[in-house]
């Protein structure tokens, strides 16, 4: 059930985003949209702040796997068998 609730943001936060070519900008939006507004709902809603740490530590693995999107192509380039 998640991944029909998170599908639909990420398409739509990737459609906002499709024009901004600065990484630190695509990094804190995945940052803030999927880990501090969760975690700042729950907590408001259901008062646990382990919940919002939850949120803000996936939030946190979002924004280093969309980091790690921009890294430079043939930095860490496998070895082939022919080379």
């Amino acid at each position: 059930m998640p991944k029909f609730v998170g599908l639909p943001l990420v398409l739509l936060l990737d459609l906002v985003l499709r024009r901004v070519q600065v990484p630190w900008v695509h990094v804190v939006a995945f940052l803030v949209v999927f880990g501090l507004l969760p975690g700042i709902g729950l907590w408001s809603a259901v008062g646990s702040m382990a919940l919002f740490w939850f949120c803000t530590l996936l939030g946190a693995c979002a924004a280093a796997g969309r980091a790690l999107a921009f890294r430079p192509r043939g930095r860490y380039r496998r070895p082939t068998t022919r080379e």
